[in-house]
């Protein structure tokens, strides 16, 4: 394994694209390489194209619904294709992403989405229930969107799913279907007007915590992790950190704006990361130290050709960019 991988980092960040939206560094991105392929999710393969005109297609359900720059939209659910596709689509009709933990508590659920004041919340459908069973004290959500793991899994999985991946989709009432979305509504992209410094574009809960970003941090923080992590378009990185955490989005979101190949797992199961290393190729491993650490000890892991990796960098702390 590559250990000088420190080399490469610039000692301020370089904008590939300009300090623009990071929506923006997906839509060049597909422009550059269509076919290419942004995320593997158990087999299911998802060009940049496909990931660009999907979130368009999100963009423009929200804005059917009439949603406007400034309304929140929350996302509960587990790490999937969907969670990114939902979050570009936000930031897309200059709405803010809300993301939640899918293990939060009913009145965690409810600080958050009352605070925020969001007007959708996206959900997997087995979370729903904890939705619905306190929908009276939400009194600005206007719609709840369903989805589930099986929506982006492939007839034969190439990896092996976790139990709750396994789950069936069950049809929600009221509930407005991921997938029917992305079969009705049009892939056109509709402009929008972004103030990097004012206008905010997420907000992580974490408990009764909260932190807002606006659009600059939210494309600096990936970019810096990213080239701390010596990535660029022609590597392939496996992701399983919680995508509802700022360190797992923002390591989503740095593989996006380098244009690379996210190898993306819904949890951290040791057996699983091993197949996939190895039956992909991967050039990165995107975890942190607990994970690292059972990995290292694990007692299959000499079972498995670990030998692409080049790098297993830990989640760092960016620098602050001078202003």
């Amino acid at each position: 394994m590559d250990r000088d991988w420190l080399k490469n980092i610039p000692e301020r960040p370089v904008y590939l694209y300009g300090k623009a939206p990071i929506f923006k560094y997906l839509r060049l991105n597909a422009d550059k390489h269509p076919e290419k392929t942004a995320i593997i999710f158990y087999g299911r393969e998802i060009s940049y194209k496909e990931l660009d005109e999907s979130s368009n297609r999100f963009a423009n359900y929200l804005i059917n619904l009439g949603l406007n720059k400034g309304d929140r939209v929350g996302i509960f659910m587990g790490s999937c294709p969907q969670y990114i596709i939902a979050f570009f689509g936000i930031q897309k009709m200059g709405g803010v992403s809300c993301i939640m933990d899918p293990y939060f508590s009913e009145p965690e659920l409810d600080y958050a989405v009352n605070d925020a004041r969001m007007s959708v919340i996206v959900s997997l459908d087995l979370l729903i229930p904890r939705i619905t069973s306190t929908r009276n004290r939400f009194p600005t959500v206007k719609q709840v969107v369903s989805t589930n793991f099986s929506d982006y899994l492939p007839e034969q999985p190439s990896l092996t799913l976790t139990d709750d991946m396994r789950f069936m989709p069950q049809l929600v009432k009221g509930a407005d279907d991921f997938m029917l979305i992305q079969e009705t509504m049009d892939a056109g992209s509709k402009a929008v007007e972004i103030d990097m410094e004012k206008d905010i574009g997420l907000i992580e809960y974490s408990g009764l915590a909260k932190k807002e970003w606006n659009h600059r941090d939210l494309l600096y923080h990936p970019l810096q992790m990213a080239y701390t992590r010596d990535l660029n378009g022609d590597l392939t990185e496996l992701t399983c950190m919680p995508l509802n955490l700022i360190a797992g989005l923002a390591g989503a979101l740095g593989i996006v704006i380098m244009g690379a190949t996210n190898i993306m797992l819904s949890q951290f199961e040791p057996l699983t990361v091993f197949e996939a290393i190895e039956k992909y190729q991967v050039d990165r491993l995107y975890t942190d130290d607990f994970s690292r650490a059972r990995i290292l000890n694990h007692p299959d892991v000499s079972k498995y050709d670990l030998s692409s990796l080049k790098a297993n960098p830990r989640e760092p702390n960016p620098p602050i960019e001078e202003v």
